[in-house]
């Protein structure tokens, strides 16, 4: 009797899933095929719709009000295919999803369609109405809209050229491979081209590649998140050049750390980068010819060991964080007050450093006419510079530290704006910009001594000075930018607009619904 339930309740999930209603993107790529493509969409209309108020795009949405008919729709998929470029599109299908019944009033909008004048075949097991047939531009042509009603769900689905490419799109199965969201974002733009394509364009490459953005918001910035296959694209290349697999190789997964933030006001920039999928074991034969690593390992090691480092020492440098950062207040001569610097790198043994910090210090001050003194604090052991420039020079458990900023900036923590957030965590490549800190200091700079560097320059980058003054008003435009890699296939860029030209193009925020105390 179990076994006779167990099999009744196996076959009722079979069949749902064998009679599940497709996806918007099973439609359209049904239709498309193997061929190029590039692809764009809302996953959920209704998120897309009913943003918070005070997020950028929710603020933009104000200005352009919905028709209510737009609620109608689910996710939308539009795709288009082309054999040379994308100049013209030699396909375009769409597909909506339909919470109802659409009139052609309602997606007559713009008022660039006609009652539709062609006929076409449905499939069996399905139903196509024809709406409208609306006109698309140059690059698309006329295209054919009409209601597609398949397993219990309902489309509006759109093809140019023959009508029978609708019939195509109702007839594509379920769950393609090629619709699979690759960013967590809700609005995204996809692309798809072969490998013969990428050929004919000089681009030898072992695959196709496919590539995602996806785009997002928050209250104060906007979020790119680009997604490529070009690790697996890389590591087929090397793979073959190597006779072994690459991937195998880099397999170190090492947890990269935080970077150090030092040196108190607000962070300026910041470089963070990581070889944490190093082995602890690599040698460069893993990644080059035997003859030629061992020739090159051979003078790489020549060179530590004249400051009594081993390759050994050099791959646990690579597997850690090299950081450099903008941070804290530096008052520079004949310049005045500008970002410090600071230079931190972890793995370092603090004991083989220790007598090169001593030569170093000694040097500096001789060299900038101060002294150097002993600085011990939060962990760090090495030397205070003083005179026309003031710095630190120290190691300890966390690494190594130079620093040139005033000294009542050492053991301070700078503060990170927001949209800088991503770039202070444990990444292995991050990049952030806080333009505008920065943009001040830089035009500043540029008015006192531009014309001295474009001289010593030559002749050919005295014409760039109007363009240069041009890029540092600019960056006025943003506040702070960030890039950042989520992991090997993936990279964020965060862009924060500056707040007073936001404020200018977009509608007030509707302010936060204050709910009466209990």
């Amino acid at each position: 009797m179990k076994k006779s339930l167990m099999a009744f309740v196996l076959a009722l999930c079979l069949a749902a899933t064998a009679f599940a209603a497709p996806r918007a993107g099973d439609l359209t790529a049904g239709a498309v095929g193997d061929a190029n493509w590039i692809a764009l969409g809302v996953r959920d209309m209704d998120a897309f719709l009913n943003r918070p108020a005070d997020m950028l795009l929710g603020r933009a949405l104000k200005m352009a009000p919905m028709p209510e008919s737009i609620g109608k729709l689910g996710a939308w998929d539009a795709r288009g295919t082309a054999a040379k470029d994308f100049d013209k599109l030699e396909k375009f299908v769409m597909a909506v999803e339909l919470k109802g019944d659409v009139t052609f009033e309602e997606i007559n909008l713009a008022e660039n369609a006609k009652p539709a004048d062609f006929t076409v075949a449905a499939p069996e097991g399905t139903k196509i109405t024809p709406l409208a047939v609306m006109e698309a531009g140059e690059e698309v042509g006329k295209v054919n809209l009409a209601v597609l009603e398949r397993d219990g769900a309902k489309y509006l689905i759109g093809a140019n050229g023959d009508p029978a490419l609708l019939a195509a799109m109702a007839a594509a199965p379920a769950d393609n491979a090629a619709v699979v969201a690759r960013t967590a974002a809700n609005v995204w733009i996809q692309a798809h081209l072969t490998k013969a394509f990428l050929e004919a364009s000089d681009a030898d490459l072992p695959k196709d590649f496919d590539c995602e953005i996806g785009i997002e918001d928050t209250k104060t910035s906007v979020k790119v998140t680009l997604w490529t296959n070009m690790y697996d694209e890389i590591c087929e290349l090397a793979s073959k050049e190597l006779g072994k697999d690459l991937r195998a190789v880099l397999t170190g997964g090492a947890q990269t750390k935080a970077p150090l933030l030092f040196g108190t006001a607000p962070l300026a920039g910041l470089l963070n980068l990581s070889a944490s999928f190093l082995p602890e074991g690599f040698k460069l034969a893993d990644i080059m010819p035997a003859e030629e690593a061992a020739e090159a390992e051979k003078q790489v090691v020549a060179q530590l060991s004249q400051v009594g480092f081993t390759w050994e020492d050099l791959v646990k440098i690579l597997r850690g964080n090299v950081t450099l950062g903008f941070a804290g207040k530096f008052n520079a001569p004949m310049v005045g007050e500008i970002p410090g610097v600071y230079l931190h790198v972890t793995g370092v043994d603090a004991a083989k450093v220790a007598p090169l910090l001593g030569m170093g210090a000694q040097q500096l001050s001789g060299m900038l006419g101060g002294k150097a003194e002993p600085y011990e604090a939060n962990g760090w052991h090495g030397y205070q510079l003083s005179g026309m420039v003031s710095g630190v020079l120290a190691a300890g458990e966390n690494g190594l530290l130079a620093a040139v900023m005033n000294a009542d900036q050492f053991g301070m923590v700078a503060e990170v704006e927001p949209g800088m957030a991503a770039a202070v965590e444990p990444r292995n490549f991050a990049l952030a910009l806080n333009t505008k800190v920065l943009q001040p200091v830089l035009k500043g700079l540029f008015e006192k001594f531009g014309d001295q560097a474009l001289e010593a320059a030559g002749e050919g980058a005295k014409g760039s000075k109007d363009i240069i003054k041009q890029v540092i008003d600019n960056m006025g435009m943003v506040d702070a930018v960030s890039l950042v890699a989520a992991d090997e296939n993936t990279f964020v860029i965060e862009v924060t607009p500056n707040e007073g030209l936001v404020n200018m193009v977009l509608p007030a925020p509707e302010a936060a619904e204050v709910k009466p105390a209990a």
